[in-house]
């Protein structure tokens, strides 16, 4: 989460907190339900697919079309993440 400052105007704060609403969710699965979900994306790779399109485009600034910021050789060839 990013701290908000006093000296920063309204719509950065604005924008801050709605983004911290957004990742609230995914954040919590990750806490409170580590192993279930990890188990389900490991044994599916549907799963998994969804599971990361759906992050990359809520977190990429696309308009609503990941394509225009993502190729598909980009989403389907990232390196998974060993750590």
């Amino acid at each position: 989460m990013r701290s908000l400052t006093d000296d920063q105007p309204a719509d950065v704060r604005a924008r801050i907190i709605e983004l911290d609403h957004r990742s609230a969710s995914h954040l919590a699965v990750h806490m409170l339900d580590a192993a279930t979900l990890a188990h389900g994306l490991s044994d599916s790779p549907a799963g998994l697919l969804a599971w990361l399109l759906e992050r990359w485009n809520a977190w990429s600034d696309n308009g609503g079309d990941v394509e225009s910021v993502f190729t598909k050789d980009d989403l389907f060839t990232q390196p998974r993440s060993t750590g």
